[in-house]
This record gives C-alpha cells, sequence and structure tokens, in this order.
C-alpha cells in the first residue's frame, strides 16, 4: 500500500503560541480513504456553525479539499487538537480560572471568618461560665455569713431566748428561700 498523503496543521509561527504541528493521514481510522463532506455537514458532526468552519478553515483546522469540501477524519482530529490545547492553555492564564482562584479565595476568607466569629461566640460562652460560677461562689459566701447572723446576734446580745434566735434564723432562711425562688431578684 502507497505511503498515505499527511496534511501539515498551523503554521510554525501558531507553534510559539502553544499550537504544534498536526500531521493526519487523508486516510479514515479504518484505513479508507478521505471522507469528504460539506461545510455543512462537517459543521453538524462538530455541532458548530458553517461560519465557525470557515474560521477553523482559515486557522487550518479544518482541512479544506477544495470550495466547500472538507476532510472530515483530519478535520476532526485537528479540531480535537485545538479543543485539547486550548484547554492546557486555559490551565493557569484564563479568565475563568482567575475566577475560580478568586471564588475560592473567598470562600477560604468566609471560613475564617466564620470560624473566628464562632471562636469569639464560644469565649463569650466560656466567659458566661466563668462569670456564672463567680457568682456561684459569692452568694454561696453571702448565704453561709446570713446563716450565721442568727448566732453571732445570740453572742453579741445575750439577752436573747432561744426562741428569739430560731425566729431570726427562720426569717432568714426564708428570705434567702424566696430570693432563691424570686425570677426578678
Amino acid at each position: 500500500m502507497a505511503r498515505p498523503e499527511t496534511i501539515a496543521g498551523p503554521s510554525h509561527e501558531n507553534q510559539s503560541r502553544g499550537f504544534g504541528p498536526r500531521h493526519f493521514p487523508r486516510e479514515s481510522p479504518e484505513g479508507e480513504a478521505a471522507v469528504s463532506v460539506s461545510g455543512a455537514e462537517l459543521a453538524a458532526r462538530l455541532r458548530l456553525s458553517e461560519r465557525a468552519i470557515r474560521d477553523l478553515a482559515k486557522r487550518e483546522i479544518a482541512v479544506k479539499l477544495s470550495h466547500g469540501s472538507y476532510d472530515l477524519w483530519a478535520s476532526i482530529g485537528n479540531y480535537a487538537e485545538h479543543l485539547r490545547e486550548a484547554a492546557a492553555a486555559r490551565g493557569e492564564h484564563s479568565a475563568g480560572s482567575e475566577l475560580t482562584r478568586e471564588r475560592i479565595r473567598e470562600t477560604k476568607e468566609r471560613a475564617d471568618h466564620l470560624a473566628l466569629k464562632n471562636g469569639q461566640l464560644t469565649a463569650d460562652l466560656v466567659e458566661a461560665a466563668k462569670v456564672e460560677r463567680e457568682w456561684s461562689d459569692i452568694l454561696r459566701g453571702l448565704r453561709g455569713r446570713m446563716l450565721g447572723v442568727p448566732g453571732r446576734c445570740q453572742q453579741r446580745l445575750g439577752h436573747l431566748t432561744p426562741h428569739d434566735v430560731a425566729t431570726i434564723d427562720r426569717e432568714i432562711r426564708d428570705a434567702l428561700t424566696e430570693a432563691g425562688n424570686d425570677e426578678h431578684a
């Protein structure tokens, strides 16, 4: 079998922009001769407009055989390669990837802000627990001192009868119980 003809891709100047040379045989993958299709049919197969096919032909991606006629297999191969290269070129330097990086940065900042806010709220809760503990200690001490009042009164005021001391003790206990049950105290 004779050596198949090849089709060179875009010119050397495009190679410096990331488009390497393309050489596809003028045969189908099954070894058959090149399949000639119209611009409309190639457009339909690639899901593009005819104008886009003409633009691809100008950039030597769609392989033109004659006026309005294109090599199906070589054009599909070149177009697939073109899409691969375009996707690779978008990797680091495209506006889309810049937007993606910006969105990721913004999301991380929001997460950091939320973590900081949660930490502050947690710290406030810890502070509230600490304050509650302090107040509980203070009120326990006050309760102990108040319950000691009847005994100190009996020592200082020798004329108080045991009934008087028990009455003072009962009044203080009732006041403490009432204060403990009072929602507004």
